[in-house]
């Protein structure tokens, strides 16, 4: 048996209406209890779940999404636990079919967003044909669970790119002490100059504004995939496709690089990147 069942109804967590929360948990956390109840005490081959990556590290705008994939992943440990057969498998994006290939814009979303690694359709196949075994034999409790689509933050790391926030949770503390070897390329950029750095010595609002500004295209590049010099500081930030999804990161981004406060909204409220660069000199000034 497997269930693969899946609603989406994306909002910020402030402004997620209970309906929006309801659609999209129930199809997760009740129809998975219900085969869970409805197959108590048979005999099965598998009894697969279908769960994703964003259980694990988390999407912007994706909070009720994620709370019904972490109840499959507990309960497939919970059924291991009872000796009974299951496993979840925590998707990332799966290239040449399912939803991600059938939605162009999701897709090219998450192929921007670099954290995220693709696997292919014939690896997905490969997966199941693993699961559906029926001589696999029971799991442990923490076999229960298999992940994928997650980019280590080693490997950021080793190519020059940041680490989102999110995957230096606490949690994530064993993903995140996973080593990759550091290429030369990350070497000759962490002994560059240092943006952060310098904006926090700025001896006057000016300069504060100019080096946020640069380090808001910087920034802006890596989490829409493009090029520093596309991005032009007199330009309107939402003229390169930031949507409510990057403006979080961006806003997340900016708290923690140089602890200052900027709303969404001020984001995505057709200011430039010079005058966004501004804000954050004057309010860190204060």
């Amino acid at each position: 048996m497997s269930h693969g069942a899946m609603v989406l109804r994306d909002a910020t967590f402030a402004k997620m209406t209970f309906d929006q929360w309801t659609e999209c948990t129930l199809p997760k956390v009740q129809g998975s209890w219900n085969l869970h109840q409805a197959m108590n005490g048979a005999e099965l081959d598998f009894f697969i779940l279908f769960s994703s990556a964003g259980a694990i590290f988390g999407n912007g705008g994706q909070s009720n999404y994620a709370a019904g994939n972490t109840f499959q992943d507990a309960l497939a440990r919970f059924r291991v636990s009872r000796g009974e057969k299951a496993i979840s498998l925590n998707l990332g994006m799966i290239l040449g079919g399912g939803y991600v290939a059938e939605n162009d814009a999701i897709r090219e979303r998450l192929i921007r967003n670099r954290e995220i690694f693709p696997i292919q359709l014939e690896e997905f196949l490969a997966m199941l044909d693993y699961c559906c075994n029926p001589d696999l034999g029971l799991l442990s409790p923490d076999e229960s669970q298999l992940v994928t689509g997650v980019t280590l933050p080693a490997q950021l790391r080793a190519e020059g790119r940041d680490v989102p926030l999110r995957l230096l949770q606490p949690i994530l503390r064993c993903i995140a002490q996973i080593p990759v070897r550091m290429s030369v390329k990350a070497q000759h950029d962490a002994a560059g100059d240092n943006l952060t750095v310098k904006f926090r010595e700025a001896e006057n609002v000016n300069e504060a504004a100019s080096v946020a500004t640069a380090m808001l295209r910087i920034k802006t590049s890596k989490l829409l995939g493009m090029q520093v010099e596309e991005i032009e500081p007199n330009s309107q930030i939402e003229h390169y496709g930031v949507d409510s999804l990057v403006a979080i990161e961006l806003r997340n981004w900016i708290s923690k690089e140089v602890d200052v406060d900027i709303a969404v909204f001020e984001i995505l409220g057709g200011m430039t990147m010079l005058e966004l660069g501004s804000l954050i000199a004057q309010r860190s000034a204060k």
